[in-house]
């Protein structure tokens, strides 16, 4: 298993329900392929220039360990959220 680290920015309008439902699909996608380290929310932020007419944003960071599918199979999850923004999956090991 590799070492992972991702960050969701999410838009910052959503219900708390909603944010929910996104953390926990992202958090169960994760898991099907290894186990989470670490997790920060790092709340609203404002961003340096507009990122889809947004001028602000919601942080999500995740640190961990999975199998190399996970790279695929979160970008494909992230890709079809809508209320994710912008993201990206660094893989540690190949720092």
């Amino acid at each position: 298993m590799n070492d992972y680290e991702t960050v969701i920015l999410m838009k910052p309008n959503l219900s708390k329900s909603k944010m929910e439902n996104i953390i926990t699909r992202v958090e169960n996608k994760i898991r099907k392929f290894g186990n989470i380290t670490r997790k920060q929310d790092l709340g609203e932020k404002k961003l340096a220039y507009k990122i889809k007419e947004n001028d602000k944003g919601y942080y999500i960071v995740y640190q961990f360990k999975a199998k190399s599918r996970v790279k695929k199979s979160l970008e494909s999850l992230y890709k079809t959220i809508d209320e994710i923004i912008k993201y990206i999956i660094i893989d540690k090991e190949e720092e």
